[in-house]
């Protein structure tokens, strides 16, 4: 699906002289890196997910010269299973929850991400570009903003991401620098305290 399903669509797309947008993940890097990544650093995915990820990311410039590859992360948005909302079902349930102050990320807004991919293809954009809502934060500074928006007084506990059983290692810094975005297409996403904000506020209702 991650590589094969990416090279599939990218040789149809060279046959018929369509551009490709495909979409790739943060989870391409290691996460050691002291501060966001760019598009021209190392790939280095500690993972399944991310080594797949990244192969379709290799294929789908390998076959289809017109590409438009897009590294998000942290997504939230409507009809789908979020931080956000898992943060706030939790909170309202427990009161009290332990969340990993190391994990450094770019929280994403959809709506933000599909603006910013549609000023891509306007301008006939080609090649990677980082996508993500302006700024970094951790897991633990994310959860004190959802709740702090929505009203609810949780107490958060920090905790350290190797603390935290997960299914798969996960890089302890994904955050993505979109200074390329700017670049290019004189927009950057909005903050992402502010992108919460608006989808705690006009998106959930």
């Amino acid at each position: 699906v991650n590589a094969v399903g990416p090279e599939n669509l990218a040789k149809s797309a060279k046959r018929h002289g369509a551009k490709l947008v495909h979409i790739s993940t943060n989870y391409v890097f290691s996460g050691d890196k002291g501060s966001p990544y760019v598009e021209t650093d190392e790939a280095q995915p500690v993972n399944v997910y991310g080594r797949t990820k990244l192969e379709g990311d290799r294929r789908v410039a390998e076959h289809c010269p017109n590409h438009l590859i897009i590294r998000t992360a942290w997504l939230f948005g409507r009809k789908g299973r979020n931080f956000i909302e898992t943060m706030l079902k939790l909170g309202r349930e427990k009161g009290a929850l332990a969340v990993v102050a190391d994990e450094l990320g770019s929280p994403t807004f959809t709506l933000d991400l599909a603006a910013a991919t549609w000023n891509l293809i306007s301008i006939q954009a080609m090649g990677v570009f980082h996508v993500a809502n302006t700024g970094v934060c951790s897991r633990l500074d994310e959860a004190q903003a959802i709740f702090d928006l929505a009203g609810l007084k949780v107490k958060l506990t920090p905790i350290k991401l190797a603390d935290y059983r997960r299914a798969a290692r996960v890089p302890l810094n994904s955050a993505l620098d979109c200074s390329k975005l700017g670049r290019v297409t004189g927009h950057r996403p909005r903050p992402w305290r502010d992108a919460i904000r608006h989808y705690i506020e006009f998106e959930r209702s």
